[in-house]
């Protein structure tokens, strides 16, 4: 027996009418129809699951990644002598970008 990746699942309202039983298919058979006519796809749950898995790794890479630009901008900010005392430090980058800033347009 094939064990599709997906099937659908017939309307209910397709079949109470006619007092049939649901049916499913590998493929969407069934045309489309008001929204409460559509047939429901189901995926297999070990792909699911997989797809899952592979959501979190893609989602932890992205926040080392983030955390190491972080970190990099962190230890220049550290270099050019600015003090890391909380939320003065925020204060701190933003009066130095500006001054910077102003600096390199006078230069320009």
């Amino acid at each position: 027996m094939v064990d599709p990746e997906r099937i659908w699942l017939q309307s209910h309202q397709d079949t109470t009418a006619l007092g049939e039983d649901r049916l499913w298919c590998q493929d969407k058979v069934w045309p489309n129809g008001p929204e409460d006519h559509e047939p429901t796809e189901y995926v297999r749950a070990d792909l699911y699951a997989a797809l899952t898995r592979e959501l979190s790794e893609a989602r932890r890479n992205a926040l080392e990644e983030a955390a190491e630009i972080a970190e990099n901008r962190t230890r220049d900010f550290c270099r050019e002598g600015f003090v890391l005392q909380g939320p003065s430090y925020l204060g701190q980058t933003i009066a130095a970008a500006i001054r910077k800033a102003g600096e390199e347009g006078n230069n320009g």
